[in-house]
């Protein structure tokens, strides 16, 4: 048996109407059922997901962990993915028709792209934008399989924030491109309600220092972590 060209990846953790909803737009993205595999990682979830996703979506691989461990949990797929390449995607995310098509085209393009960050809308219809240009979006990024591999995926003691940033530095590090392509669409219907919290404000605080400490040169770490903790004091002010 053949294996697939791209393997899909997410995490969820009690959502799972959106996961359901996920899984069946990405079976309508385009690609052939033998050209992709499906996997989720349930997050210790306790509304019946992983179930729910094994009931309706035989073919999807769910892998169970006993405890939530955020967006990062996507690093457990990455032993069982046999996709050339590797599409991250929120539980409440999905690409539009054909763009997958496309991404796999870009990498074939350039031998050196490792990661294809795809244009994000919102149901608005506004764009969700990384604030740095070389930085994907976790909600909708295809990967090399060598070059996530190589750079080691994301970094697991952040549970959530800013681990775009850190292994999109690591990425380049090692010489692979980080590039957004307009051609290419994720639709993200995320959920206001869950978007906000003291967790959340606390995570991207340490974790954004942390980039710094272990990926900035030494002579831009002082700098930038003073320029973060002003914003953030200004935040909370």
């Amino acid at each position: 048996m053949m294996a697939p060209s791209v393997s899909f990846i997410l995490a969820t953790h009690n959502r799972r109407e959106a996961v359901l909803n996920t899984l069946a737009r990405i079976a309508e993205c385009g690609l052939p059922e033998s050209g992709y595999e499906t996997i989720v990682v349930d997050n210790a979830s306790t509304d019946g997901t992983a179930d729910a996703i094994e009931r309706h979506f035989p073919e999807t691989q769910v892998l169970r962990l006993r405890s939530n461990r955020g967006p990062c949990a996507k690093n457990a797929a990455l032993p069982h993915a046999q996709g050339k390449y590797y599409v991250f995607l929120d539980d409440d995310s999905y690409p539009t028709a054909g763009s997958v098509v496309r991404m796999i085209w870009h990498f074939q393009r350039d031998p050196r792209l490792g990661a294809a960050s795809f244009t994000v809308r919102l149901p608005d219809g506004q764009r969700e934008c990384s604030a740095y240009p070389n930085v994907f979006i976790g909600c909708g990024v295809g990967f090399r399989r060598d070059a996530i591999r190589q750079a080691g995926g994301l970094p697991d003691d952040f549970f959530m924030q800013a681990e775009e940033y850190d292994l999109s530095l690591r990425l380049l590090d090692r010489g692979w491109n980080v590039r957004t392509f307009d051609d290419i669409e994720v639709m993200h219907e995320k959920s206001p309600a869950s978007r906000c919290s003291s967790q959340k404000m606390r995570l991207d605080v340490r974790n954004n220092l942390l980039v710094a400490t272990r990926r900035f040169p030494s002579q831009y770490v002082e700098p930038y972590v003073k320029e973060w903790m002003t914003r953030y004091w200004a935040i909370a002010a």
